[in-house]
C-alpha cells in the first residue's frame, strides 16, 4: 500500500480568548491584576473617558509612574500577551488629551499615545492594578 508523500497541513491553534489570557503578571517583583474595563452591552468599544471612570472604580493604577514601571520591565511581560492586549494608562498624558498605551509592535512592547476622547478603547485593552510588591 502506497502512502501519500505530500506533507499534511497541521491545524492552526485558535487564538486565546480574553478569558484564556493571564489575569495577573509579575514584573520587577510587583504583581499586577490585568483588568478589562468593558461591560456587557458596550458593543465593540467605548470612549476613553468612560474607560478612565471605570478604572477609578476598579482601583486601577493608571498614572505615568505605573506606566513607566511596566515599560521599564516590558521584557518580563508574559509572552502569551504579545499582540493580544494593550496596556493603557489614562492618567499618563501627553498634552491635548492623549493617553499612553503600550502595545506589542513587531518584536517589542512600545509606547504610543491615543486620543482619550475617542471611542476606540476595547476588549483588547487592559488596565493594571498593583496587588503586591516585594519591597
Amino acid at each position: 500500500m502506497a502512502t501519500d508523500p505530500t506533507p499534511q497541513a497541521q491545524p492552526v491553534p485558535a487564538k486565546p480568548t480574553a478569558s484564556e489570557l493571564p489575569t495577573k503578571m509579575t514584573l520587577g517583583g510587583v504583581t499586577f491584576d490585568l483588568l478589562s474595563f468593558m461591560e456587557q452591552g458596550d458593543g465593540d468599544s467605548i470612549n476613553g473617558n468612560i474607560m478612565r471612570e471605570r478604572g477609578v472604580k476598579l482601583k486601577a493604577n493608571m498614572s505615568e509612574e505605573d506606566g513607566k514601571f511596566i515599560y521599564e520591565h516590558r521584557d518580563e511581560i508574559p509572552v502569551e500577551l504579545r499582540g493580544k492586549v494593550y496596556f493603557v494608562f489614562p492618567d499618563w498624558r501627553y498634552p491635548y488629551g492623549y493617553a499612553t498605551y503600550l502595545p506589542w509592535s513587531g518584536d517589542q512592547w512600545v509606547q504610543r499615545w491615543g486620543w482619550l476622547d475617542d471611542d476606540y478603547w476595547n476588549a483588547n485593552d487592559r488596565l493594571v492594578r498593583r496587588v503586591s510588591s516585594s519591597t
